[in-house]
C-alpha cells in the first residue's frame, strides 16, 4: 500500500508555535508592565507641575511675606477670622505645601531657596523652587537618580 500524503500538523509544528506563541504573549506582558510603570512617572510628573504652580501662586499672592525664604510652620492661618501677618502667612503656605508634596508625590522633597538675578543676568530677583522624588520604574531611578522638576519665580 502506497503512503499518501498526510494532511495537518505534526507535534513538533504545533510546539513549535507554542513556544513562538508563549514568548510574543511574555513580550507583550513586558512592555504592559513597562508601560504602566511609565504612565505612573507621567502622572508624578503632573502631580509635581501641579505642587509647582500652587506655591508659585501663593508665593506671588503674598510678596511680602516671602521676602525671605520661610521655615514651613503650622500657624492657623487657614481658619475663618485668623489676622495672620504677610510672614506668618507664607509660613503656613510653605508647611501646607511641603506636607501636599510629601502626601501627592510618595517620598517627595519640596523646597524653595532665594535665587539671586535670574534669566541670564536680569536684575530681578527671585525664587527658586524644586521638587524631587523616587521614579516609579526602580531601574531607571538606579541609573538617572529621582526625578527633579524646578521652577525659578521672579518677585
Amino acid at each position: 500500500m502506497p503512503y499518501k500524503s498526510c494532511h495537518g500538523f505534526t507535534l513538533v509544528e504545533v510546539l513549535v508555535s507554542l513556544v513562538i506563541l508563549a514568548l510574543g504573549i511574555l513580550g507583550t506582558i513586558a512592555m504592559q508592565t513597562y508601560a504602566l510603570n511609565d504612565s505612573q512617572d507621567a502622572y508624578l510628573r503632573t502631580q509635581a507641575i501641579f505642587l509647582v504652580h500652587d506655591i508659585g501662586d501663593r508665593i506671588r499672592a503674598n510678596t511680602a511675606g516671602w521676602a525671605f525664604v520661610p521655615s514651613p510652620f503650622d500657624f492657623a492661618c487657614n481658619q475663618p477670622g485668623a489676622n495672620c501677618l504677610p510672614v506668618q502667612m507664607a509660613q503656613f503656605d510653605y508647611g501646607y505645601w511641603q506636607n501636599a508634596v510629601a502626601t501627592q508625590l510618595p517620598g517627595g522633597v519640596g523646597e524653595v531657596h532665594r535665587r539671586g538675578a535670574l534669566c541670564s543676568g536680569a536684575a530681578a530677583e527671585g525664587l527658586g523652587v524644586k521638587i524631587t522624588w523616587p521614579r516609579a520604574n526602580v531601574d531607571i531611578t538606579n541609573r538617572l537618580g529621582p526625578a527633579c522638576f524646578s521652577v525659578d519665580i521672579v518677585l
